[in-house]
């Protein structure tokens, strides 16, 4: 499993992983007046003076914004007991890692082989069919990551558009390409999260409107991502992987000359 991957698994993650998924693999077009083309993804933030001068054309001259256009935002982030995930009421500095990935540590055994060899034949790396004789001093190294949290992220999708027609060929694949379920998952990299669109799709519109303002249609879908963080991100003190060795024996001293020994 790589490290970097399990570092980066935070709350930007998730984000783009959602981002990604709308504007790539969902990837809407529509009939425009300039033809068909696709449907611009925008992120919502408040950051909105940056948004105009970066992405210009995203805006007419009067700096109103240029239908049809898509914009995702992140509502609200929840943790609960009924989003626990694969790991569920751990136990803090006990069950708060688990093991990833384990390996004979062979120069370490090895060590252990000559010492036994040593003791029993007076050389190093002797050979012996008696199984009681055998090394059984094996050393792992062992690879822990921290615990997963599953989080619970929410998502408002807004369709906009300037008419009707534009409005059922973007709403469409929300409804149709993931098939009848409302399940799917979302990949970034080698990380996949779990999304969830909501069933009902809420539309607005001002067609029945006489006056001059501009026609606009509006449908908001709700999207919720099951995510998982992993550290506490740059607030990470420890590492999130560690590799460590298991002992291959116990040794207790003891007082020979107190016990007549040697």
């Amino acid at each position: 499993m790589d490290a970097l991957l399990l570092s980066e698994s935070n709350i930007e993650a998730v984000d783009f992983a959602t981002y990604e998924w709308l504007d790539g693999f969902m990837n809407i077009h529509c009939d425009t007046n300039e033809g068909f083309k696709k449907v611009p993804v925008i992120w919502t933030s408040a950051e909105r003076a940056f948004q105009i001068k970066n992405n210009k054309e995203l805006r007419d001259e009067r700096g109103a914004l240029i239908y049809p256009q898509i914009t995702i935002e992140r509502t609200s982030v929840n943790k609960s007991n009924d989003a626990k995930g694969a790991f569920y009421n751990s136990i803090p500095d006990i069950a708060s890692t688990y093991y990833i990935e384990k390996s004979v540590n062979h120069q370490k055994t090895k060590e252990f082989a000559n010492s036994n060899s040593r003791q029993r034949y007076l050389q190093n790396n002797q050979y012996t069919k008696n199984a009681v004789n055998k090394n059984s001093n094996i050393v792992y190294t062992v690879k822990t990551v921290l615990r997963p949290i599953y989080i619970e992220f929410s998502y408002k999708i807004v369709l906009m558009t300037q008419y009707l027609q534009q409005m059922n060929q973007m709403i469409q694949p929300f409804l149709t390409k993931n098939g009848s379920q409302k399940y799917f998952p979302i990949k970034k990299d080698s990380r996949i999260f779990e999304g969830f669109l909501d069933s009902n799709i809420q539309q607005s519109n001002n067609a029945d409107n006489l006056e001059t303002e501009e026609r606009k249609y509006s449908s908001t879908i709700t999207l919720k991502v099951f995510g998982h963080l992993v550290g506490d991100g740059i607030n990470q003190n420890d590492q999130i992987v560690k590799k460590k060795e298991t002992p291959a024996k116990i040794v207790l001293p003891r007082e020979r000359v107190i016990l007549g020994e040697e």
